[in-house]
């Protein structure tokens, strides 16, 4: 019998969403009775009483390489570096990119030529190959093709990821897809008659989520019915075409909130609209799907590769980036509020069966038994298939 494993999550983000992502995972580990530690930012932008088991460390808002970052790279990474020669933990699992992991990996698996602190490497990869018209993508690409030679296992949580993986990247460990479950489920909530004709769009606004697109949608949307309203709300991307959010806000149907929106916000926004506008260009995982589902409310979308293993049997659907009979559909939902309750209904409960964190955190732990288990038994199985 394989012992239980001792894993130390590690996220340097400070981006709530990633943190999020963390300490769910963190309590869920912790729930099978898995011996687990964190190291995150100090820069908390989530609602988190620490333990003596989640460890914080100075890290910088940008983790773009720069003379800053390196410094402080030095001072935190020490830090964590003796952590886990003390901890001595079977596994480390990086939950997100970071140009500190490579850092670390390289600097903890040079000292190992001593003793062995670690025994094994695992990180999951939200976005392995990036975004068509994503400014980063290269980076993207070069950042996962690095630190994938120094991994035993690389979690995704789609088919489209898995895919992309294994045959863009080309590990040589396992590649492993597991259920996105960041957040914990919420009540079902129906729509208020208030908003019955409110729909919206958001989180951050690149151009893969098919921003290019919105002009034509909310033009069309208002000649069909001038009464719905649409609210845009997120951080737009620096690589958005130059006077595009211009012609977002000059839509009369438009309230545009151009900005980063706080955790404490988000639930607010989706409880305000009937129905959640996603018309992406590609997507590989969405926790703007599933803050929509877990919020009571379903998702309009396009055809694309990837979008059906995220949304419930016979949710409506678009032909891909076929802007008016998007429009057409948009305006037909918002006007039966029937349909639309009941979307959201289906899709509240597609999402708590498909996104729950347990069904995460059990991916998570199938993959750390499967690859220590060789410490013990000298066996190489993989987990099986969630």
């Amino acid at each position: 019998m394989v012992p239980l494993v001792r894993v130390l999550l590690i996220s340097f983000s400070t981006l709530p969403s990633l943190q999020k992502y963390l300490y769910t995972a963190f309590d869920e580990l912790n729930n099978r009775g898995i011996d687990v530690w964190s190291v995150g930012s100090a820069t908390l932008r989530v609602p988190r009483r620490l333990s003596d088991h989640n460890v914080v460390v100075d890290t910088p808002a940008n983790p773009t390489p720069s003379i800053g970052s390196l410094w402080s790279s030095k001072r935190a990474l020490g830090a964590v570096v003796s952590m886990v020669e003390k901890l001595r933990p079977d596994v480390v699992h990086f939950v997100n990119k970071h140009t500190w992991n490579y850092l670390l990996l390289q600097r903890l698996q040079l000292r190992a030529r001593r003793h062995r602190p670690v025994g094994k490497w695992v990180h999951t990869f939200h976005d392995p190959i990036g975004h068509d018209g994503d400014s980063v993508r290269r980076g993207v690409i070069a950042y996962h093709r690095l630190v994938q030679r120094r991994l035993d296992a690389v979690i995704v949580h789609s088919k489209v990821a898995q895919t992309q993986t294994l045959q863009v990247l080309r590990p040589g460990c396992l590649v492993v897809r597991v259920p996105l479950g960041e957040k914990r489920w919420k009540n079902y909530e129906g729509i208020l008659d208030s908003v019955a004709k409110t729909v919206l769009v958001f989180g951050r606004l690149n151009r893969y989520k098919g921003c290019e697109l919105y002009p034509e949608i909310f033009s069309e949307v208002y000649r069909l019915d001038p009464e719905v309203q649409i609210t845009v709300a997120g951080q737009p991307s620096k690589d958005l075409p130059a006077g595009l959010l211009n012609r977002i806000a000059a839509c009369p149907n438009i309230t545009l909130e151009s900005r980063f929106i706080e955790e404490s916000e988000i639930d607010g926004y989706f409880r305000g609209a009937s129905l959640v506008l996603t018309p992406y260009t590609s997507v590989t995982q969405s926790g703007v799907i599933l803050d929509a589902f877990r919020n009571s409310r379903s998702v309009l979308a396009f055809k694309i590769e990837g979008m059906s293993d995220l949304l419930p049997v016979g949710a409506r659907i678009v032909d891909a980036f076929d802007t008016r009979a998007y429009a057409r559909l948009l305006v037909e939902l918002v006007n039966d509020p029937t349909a639309c309750a009941q979307a959201g209904r289906d899709a509240w409960e597609f999402g708590k069966e498909q996104f729950a964190p347990a069904a995460m955190a059990a991916g998570f732990a199938r993959t750390y038994e499967s690859i220590t288990r060789d410490a013990y038994q000298n066996n190489a199985d993989t987990p099986s298939e969630p």
